[in-house]
């Protein structure tokens, strides 16, 4: 059976404090507004476009210290036969934990402790999980902020754990419904943003994925292409080896980077980290998000202190994130339309593939992945989950609120209808 629990948990957590009583004027530098390019014409990426200059009318949370004390939080956990999912609704919606329940192994890198650091929008960002941003470039202003959570029944019966807000700059609304039916062996992410404007804003998605680090994983994706940021400049370079190293190795990479994987529109949109024997979270997705990115903090001591300092004293806490986005970078927004809604279904389980496959000829990873996939969920079929649960989930109102988000939306309302 297919379950929805609330229920608190403790955990070592530091303390946010509150924001800051004072606006953020100042301006901020975030390290992907990066507008120098070597691209070609018809690579059609939004360079530049969409970028803010301040969090503001967000105030910023800057007020955390790092002292680790027993921490409450309420989760929401959906759990059938073979996964269990945890989110945090209070911490921006994160799936905190998803755990494999045939093998008994964490998918994601589930970080032991609450411990942020100054890598977000609004200052405090954590490591770990699932982070779903929406709106501005960079980690969303509700990352270490509660989202409206509720609960409702799918048509079949199924339990949804619905999580949503409004994003004050881009002046829209964006409404997340998890889902795992019975005897499902993946976690359904139905997605939507609406755009209630009557002008054209700058839209911004990545589902940012953290994963451990280990020795013998594999970073599988449908391309032979990356963008990346080297020397200051915007460019494309070779998939697996770029400049005598397989990138797609993330302990492979000595330095803090991204590489934006070039996924064609005809290709299956996906990634994955497999070990080696071939085993690892996989992420699908329907059309829509056609952005994949990998991100390694690198092998030095910079790159290992932040991670150590993310996560509990003694514990390394080493991670790679694996990302899903509406763009093929993190360097741009898309133009919304006015009065539009995009809409879009991922997928997280786990992959057992043949690891010898996994590991070899590039070609032949690809399509062992591709295989294995098209066995779990076949794109089609995603596809058609998309549209068959647009009236049966998305379209329906939620059965009962169990936690209270910002009331920004609210007020938007009534200044619209003054």
């Amino acid at each position: 059976m297919s379950s929805l629990t609330f229920a608190k948990w403790k955990l070592p957590g530091a303390d946010l404090h509150g924001e800051s009583s004072l606006p953020p004027i100042a301006g901020m530098i975030n390290v992907q507004q990066q507008t120098k390019t070597m691209l070609d014409e018809d690579d059609g990426l939004f360079v530049g476009y969409g970028f803010v200059g301040s969090p503001f009318p967000y105030r910023l949370q800057d007020m955390y210290d790092r002292e680790l004390k027993d921490t409450e939080m309420l989760t929401a956990v959906l759990e059938n036969d073979h996964l269990k999912a945890v989110f945090i609704p209070s911490l921006g919606g994160r799936l905190w934990s998803l755990i494999d329940k045939d093998k008994g192994r964490e998918l994601t890198f589930s970080n032991p402790v609450f411990r942020p650091g100054n890598l977000a929008f609004r200052n405090a960002w954590f490591s770990g999980g699932v982070e779903w941003n929406c709106g501005v470039v960079g980690h969303h202003p509700y990352t270490c902020s509660p989202l409206f959570t509720a609960k409702l029944t799918a048509d079949d019966g199924t339990p949804v754990l619905r999580m949503y807000e409004f994003e004050r700059i881009r002046r829209a609304v964006y409404q997340m419904d998890f889902f795992l039916p019975d005897q499902s062996k993946l976690l359904f992410c139905r997605m939507r943003i609406v755009n209630p404007n009557t002008e054209v804003v700058p839209m911004y998605w990545w589902s940012n994925i953290a994963v451990p680090e280990i020795k013998d994983g594999r970073i599988v994706m449908s391309t032979n292409e990356t963008y990346t940021n080297r020397g200051g400049m915007i460019s494309k370079t070779t998939v697996p080896v770029s400049n005598g190293i397989d990138i797609t190795y993330p302990v492979n990479n000595p330095h803090a980077i991204d590489f934006f994987w070039k996924v064609s529109d005809q290709a299956r949109k996906y990634v994955c980290q497999l070990n080696g024997e071939g085993y690892g979270l996989i992420q699908t997705s329907t059309s829509r998000l056609k952005g994949r990115k990998l991100f390694v903090w690198g092998q030095g001591p910079g790159g290992e202190k932040w991670q150590e300092f993310l996560s509990a004293d003694g514990t390394g806490g080493k991670y790679a994130e694996i990302q899903a986005g509406l763009a093929r970078t993190q360097y741009e927004c898309l133009p919304m339309p006015p009065k539009t809604a995009w809409e879009w279904m991922e997928a997280y389980g786990a992959m057992n593939a043949k690891g010898s496959n996994v590991h070899g000829d590039w070609e032949i990873a690809k399509r062992e992945v591709e295989e294995k996939l098209n066995h779990m969920i076949s794109e089609q079929d995603l596809e058609s989950l998309l549209v068959k649960t647009k009236e049966t989930i998305a379209l329906k109102p939620a059965e009962e609120l169990i936690v209270t988000g910002s009331g920004w939306g609210a007020l938007e309302n009534l200044r619209r209808e003054a």
